[in-house]
């Protein structure tokens, strides 16, 4: 709920970008395939997919000593914009989380400008269409 309640004030905004980061312990089978997705991962899903968010780690994150898990996410609002994400190993040995990263490239190069012919309807000789 807290999660819907952010994402609507936040949607209230012009924004060129919106990510979310963090253990949310949701899990879902269409993130992670061996997972078993739980209330948590549908409600995340749910609301991914009503605002346009997608979720970009798919593979495990938690680790216990008979199950792994993906419940460390990074929803993202430009996907395209991810160079790079993935999971690192945890830097303490104790530590069941692995580490969560993305690469953003922000520079989104935009195509040449180029001139064309703009054609007005009222204006058109028709013989030459």
């Amino acid at each position: 709920k807290n999660l819907e309640l952010t994402l609507d004030r936040v949607m209230q905004n012009t924004l060129y970008m919106m990510d979310f980061l963090g253990d949310f312990n949701a899990k879902c089978t269409n993130w992670y395939t061996h997972d078993n997705t739980n209330f948590e991962g549908i409600a995340i899903e749910d609301i991914s997919l009503q605002c346009g968010l997608y979720q970009v780690i798919n593979e495990p994150t938690h680790f216990l000593e008979n199950s792994s898990s993906c419940i460390d996410l990074i929803i993202a609002s430009q996907p395209n914009l991810i160079a790079e994400s993935g999971v690192h190993p945890s830097l303490h040995q104790n530590c069941h989380h692995q580490v969560i990263y993305a690469k953003f490239n922000f520079k989104v190069h935009y195509p040449p400008p180029y001139e064309r012919e703009v054609w007005h309807y009222k204006e058109a000789d028709a013989d030459l269409i």
